[in-house]
């Protein structure tokens, strides 16, 4: 890790120790029926520093557990600094039409431009918005960050929030496989590949993406609150 990226990280975990009054450290983010401090696990590159997290509660009633990453710039994939979060069951898939109910989720919380698909093959990210993937159904295996990232697996039920700038690429998955995606404010995605062109404009994008006003899965005060709030611009 590079010095500048160490301090900036130290930075961030110092602004997480003033703002919340953690209870426990660890790698997931459990939240109670009401709250519970809980410990974030950051990992860029091959190193990680562990966070202290904050209310992990979607609208105050709703338990939701989720982990969080963030992955440095590769020197090709851009990444970011504000951490791409895991949401853990996010919906009762076995309930009845996941696919329905996260395309309602989302939508409920300001994201829109929706779609149902998969997950590309190959590394890509996309450079001007941020994205969220709701599992609908079956399962996958997907590398995030890049090539130096971490591998991941998610399942009908899961969400993820992936900051702009974050790689994906599918290693593996079912084939009754079913993802649904959208974007804050409904905002159209570029799509960007490993060995794109004009770095420099590609990671000023990245830092120029709006941020969501709303968590795609818990609206406010969830996740997405408690651990980008800290992350400030620059």
């Amino acid at each position: 890790m590079k010095g500048s990226e160490a301090e900036r990280l130290a930075q961030c975990a110092e602004c997480h120790s003033r703002a919340h009054n953690p209870v426990r450290t660890g790698i997931e983010l459990l939240a109670g029926a009401t709250h519970a401090g809980a410990g974030l696990l950051l990992t860029v590159g091959g190193d990680a520093v562990k966070l202290p997290g904050a209310e992990d509660v979607a609208e105050g009633h709703e338990i939701v557990k989720s982990t969080a990453f963030v992955f440095g710039d590769d020197g090709d994939v851009p990444n970011n600094p504000l951490p791409l979060i895991v949401y853990h069951g996010a919906v009762a898939a076995a309930a009845g039409d996941a696919a329905a109910a996260f395309e309602d989720l989302f939508r409920r919380n300001g994201w829109g431009g929706g779609w149902r698909n998969g997950i590309y093959p190959f590394h890509h990210y996309h450079s001007n918005v941020h994205e969220v993937l709701g599992i609908a159904a079956g399962h996958a295996t997907v590398r995030f960050g890049g090539e130096a990232g971490r591998t991941l697996d998610v399942a009908a039920g899961d969400a993820v929030l992936i900051p702009a700038g974050v790689g994906h690429k599918r290693l593996a998955a079912s084939d009754d496989l079913l993802v649904v995606g959208a974007y804050p404010g409904g905002e159209r995605a570029d799509l960007m590949r490993e060995g794109a062109e004009d770095r420099a404009g590609i990671r000023r994008r990245v830092a120029a993406a709006t941020r969501p006003g709303r968590d795609p899965v818990a609206g406010d005060g969830g996740p997405m609150s408690a651990h980008w709030d800290a992350i400030r611009p620059g």
